[in-house]
């Protein structure tokens, strides 16, 4: 039964992101999946150190610095020196990356009630319940 449990999570999830990856390429000036939610990262934690992107997606230094150079050129982030750690930046996302995180966060509301459609609202509340205790 905790097999079934797991590939249905494991299903569910799938559908979310490759939904959410249809949605952002449709909605957001085609801005690669991984690009957004390096701006949903820092849009939900301002000042974020680049290290922290590193653990908080599990990409290697090289491609954090590759993204973060992305976003810079599209003029959706800031870096400005961490006054912690002179060697590290910190990152803050430009009046526009406010604007995609803004686009992102419907987006992601979107289709997360679009899956979930088919559920009342109780359902939908003792779901959230659920997912809560497990994470």
């Amino acid at each position: 039964m905790s097999e079934d449990i797991a590939d249905l999570l494991g299903a569910l999830s799938h559908r979310f992101r490759s939904t959410l990856r249809a949605a952002l390429l449709r909605d957001t000036h085609d801005i690669p999946p991984f690009q957004a939610k390096t701006v949903a990262i820092i849009g939900r934690h301002p000042g974020i150190p680049a290290s922290a992107l590193i653990e908080q997606t599990g990409r290697d230094k090289a491609q954090i610095a590759r993204v973060l150079k992305e976003l810079d050129e599209r003029g959706l982030i800031d870096r400005r020196p961490n006054p912690d750690d002179r060697r590290s930046q910190s990152l803050f996302l430009t009046p526009d990356g406010e604007t995609l995180f803004a686009t992102l966060r419907t987006l992601r509301a979107e289709v997360g009630t679009q899956l979930l459609a088919g559920l009342s609202a109780d359902e939908r509340q003792q779901l959230a319940s659920l997912l809560r205790r497990l994470v």
